[in-house]
């Protein structure tokens, strides 16, 4: 659902708590669950690379999946704050959008025209590709701030239309198709560099 967490921050769709619900679910409020289908070889690649980081860290500190698609996310947002194109910006992330999330492939198709005569028309389909599903916790300051930058996104290029589990499926994906490209190295020792800073 688009815009879900500004919705309830601007109380639309929501019944007035209960007693119940202020004592019992006050526990949850500061964190914010999103649910991201990845493709399968995209997620081994990046789960690689993080045993790779372990490796290079010797052991020494713990770093996992969940935490590097927390770092692509604020460096997304950091990058986004300091000043970016907006419309390029929605332009290249419905791109990508469609690519990664959606891929298709193309087919020809032989149309007979005569007994003697066929024609190839070429199309795309939807690729098959095996997905895993994982759950990313997010602070709800940090996913609101997503879902903000959506919404202006939306409001300046109106066939935008992403929703923040899509953006980060982006991220981990367009991060995984850059490790295939190579240069792990410097991204490793970038990466290195902010866990143990932190």
């Amino acid at each position: 659902m688009r815009f879900n967490l500004i919705k309830q921050q601007l109380g639309y769709n929501s019944k007035p708590e209960s007693w119940f619900d202020k004592i019992f679910r006050s526990k949850d409020r500061g964190i914010h669950l999103v649910q991201l289908r990845l493709p399968k070889y995209d997620y081994f690649r990046v789960s690689m690379f993080v045993e790779d980081l372990m490796e290079v860290a010797e052991y020494e500190c713990t770093f996992t999946v969940s935490e590097l698609i927390a770092i692509l996310y604020e460096d997304f947002l950091h990058q986004v704050v300091h000043g970016t194109d907006q419309r390029g910006l929605a332009k290249k992330l419905m791109v990508k959008r469609d690519m990664y999330l959606h891929p298709k492939i193309k087919i020809d198709d032989a149309i007979e025209l005569s007994p003697n005569h066929t024609r190839f028309i070429e199309r795309e389909i939807p690729k098959k590709q095996p997905t895993v599903m994982i759950e990313q916790y997010l602070p709800k300051r940090t996913a609101l701030r997503g879902e903000v930058l959506l919404m202006d996104l939306s409001s300046v290029d109106e066939r935008f239309n992403l929703t923040l589990e899509q953006l980060l499926s982006v991220l981990v994906i367009d991060f995984a198709h850059g490790l295939k490209k190579g240069n792990n190295v410097k991204v490793m020792n970038d990466i290195l560099q902010r866990v143990i800073s932190d």
